[in-house]
This record gives C-alpha cells, structure tokens and sequence, in this order.
C-alpha cells in the first residue's frame, strides 16, 4: 500500500457512524469527490460527522431522510476563517453544490432528493 491508498484508507475510516456501530456506508462517488476536494484545499479534512445508522441519528436529532443516512454527507470541522475559505472553495472547486457553513463546521452534502446548487447559513441551536 502506497502513501496515497494509505492516506485514503485513513479519510474512508472518519465517515464511520460515531456512535460506535461500525456502520460505514459512505459511497465511492462522495467519497472520491471530497478526497479531491481536501487535496485541492492543501487541508487535512477532519469529518466530524459521516455516515449515521438509524439509531444514532435518531439520538443526535437528524431528519428521517437525512444524508448522514445514505452516505453522502459530511460535516468538515475548520480551525479559523482562512482554513474554513481554503475549504469552502475546495468544495465548489470539487464540484459540490449543497454545502451549508455553520460557525465551526462545514456541511455538505448530495443528497439525491435536495435542491442543488444550494448555499446556506447554519446555526448551532441549544437543545
């Protein structure tokens, strides 16, 4: 395995669901685009939420169809507002259409059933 398999491997591995299932069922396509997109950056992406069984979405309050469910969704943690940019234009730059920026994360996302392009603000409520 060459550095490149091995740094792949490792980025597959973070979409695996956080509550300790196992479940990885992130799809290739996503998968490959979001790879480009994190060297185009020059970033390290750090996935702070992929993949998500039924269980553990249901736990964190995500919708009955949401992305996390399907593979395709990731949400990418950002240190300041120059690596959230390096990011953010990576994203588009890899093609993405549904990307949603949030105070400490970026979401994006392909959701077979959304609105794209679509662009938007998030916020962080407190439960």
């Amino acid at each position: 395995m060459d550095l490149k398999d091995k740094e792949f491997f490792e980025f597959r591995e973070q979409f695996s669901c956080k509550c300790g299932c196992g479940l990885n069922n992130v799809q290739d396509d996503f998968l490959n685009k979001l790879f480009f997109a994190q060297n185009i950056s020059g970033v390290k992406f750090l996935i702070t939420s992929g993949c998500r069984c039924q269980k553990h979405n249901l736990e964190v309050g995500g919708s009955p169809d949401s992305a996390s469910l399907l593979g395709v969704h990731a949400d990418i943690a950002f240190i300041d507002t120059f690596n959230c940019f390096l990011i953010f234009k990576a994203l588009i730059g890899a093609g993405f259409e549904r990307i949603r920026l949030y105070p400490r994360h970026i979401h994006v996302d392909q959701h077979p059933r959304f609105p794209v392009p679509s662009i938007s603000l998030g916020s962080y409520s407190n439960p």
